[in-house]
């Protein structure tokens, strides 16, 4: 597996999460004010089978779940959410294979207590849930929809629109295969003609319309695509340690984070 720094000592109390990375992307992810995760819009995930498996399972509930609902469902009006994975699992072989650049890469570690009480309680200029995702075959999907569903609004309020918080929630839906990857998401979403933003007084969601397209939408390239995506900023003080990959030179990549961390005020 990989290993971490003396610095990078954890409360074995509390719980965290991983965020696998190549090590190109430390630089990226953290300098300035916040830790910046990118964020893919969904369906532009370098797993094209997940979004394809989305379409097919789960969309065709939603005219039913509308129509009991006593709405009528648009399929033109969509949420568009843009998600950022993180995972439950600790130092994992197959993670470090399948995201971090096969042991090349870092994992960087948030304190999960603090970043779930900061996205509910603190985030005023993005609408932002942290979520598990939940996993589900065609046995259990339908309760899984609902019971996510059910989840989502119970964490982050209603747009009075269940289509769109169901579209919400169908971001931290995954087919049964990926069960052994522990996921856990942070998704953004952005509407057709508003935007969503937390109330900081109630802390539920509000709305506020737009005629441009959104300017934090920012783009990547991967291989030969291009890729739309958005930066989720978190504090600091959530990045509690850093993983170093099991196949990167340990003594010299130890010493560099150490000193890129200390450069830019990061106490881990």
């Amino acid at each position: 597996g990989g290993r971490r720094g003396k610095k990078n000592v954890r409360n074995m109390d509390k719980d965290y999460l991983y965020h696998y990375t190549g090590l190109t992307n430390l630089e990226k992810i953290l300098t300035g004010e916040y830790v910046r995760l990118m964020a893919t819009r969904y369906g532009f995930f370098s797993d094209k089978l997940e979004f394809v498996w989305a379409q097919s399972h789960i969309e065709p509930h939603l005219p039913s779940i509308a129509e009991k609902a006593g709405m009528t469902y648009d399929p033109e009006h969509k949420v568009h959410a843009y998600v950022t994975s993180l995972s439950n699992l600790e130092d994992n072989l197959n993670m470090w294979r399948l995201y971090g650049h096969d042991g090349m890469g870092i994992s960087l570690i948030f304190d999960k207590e603090k970043l779930e009480k900061y996205v509910r309680n603190e985030v005023t200029d993005q609408f932002i849930a942290a979520m598990p995702v939940s996993y589900a075959n065609d046995d259990n999907l339908s309760k899984v929809i609902t019971d996510t569903y059910k989840l989502f609004v119970d964490n982050y309020g209603s747009v009075n629109d269940i289509c769109n918080d169901v579209c919400e929630a169908m971001a931290f839906i995954k087919s049964e295969n990926y069960r052994s990857e522990s996921e856990y998401r942070l998704a953004h979403f952005v509407y057709d003609g508003f935007y969503v933003k937390l109330d900081k007084t109630t802390n539920q969601p509000i709305t506020e319309d737009f005629d441009e397209y959104p300017k934090d939408i920012k783009f990547r390239t991967r291989g030969e695509e291009l890729v739309p995506y958005m930066e989720i900023e978190l504090p600091k003080e959530l990045l509690t340690g850093i993983y170093v990959g099991y196949g990167c030179d340990f003594e010299r990549t130890q010493k560099a984070i150490e000193l890129y961390c200390t450069a830019h005020n990061y106490d881990v």
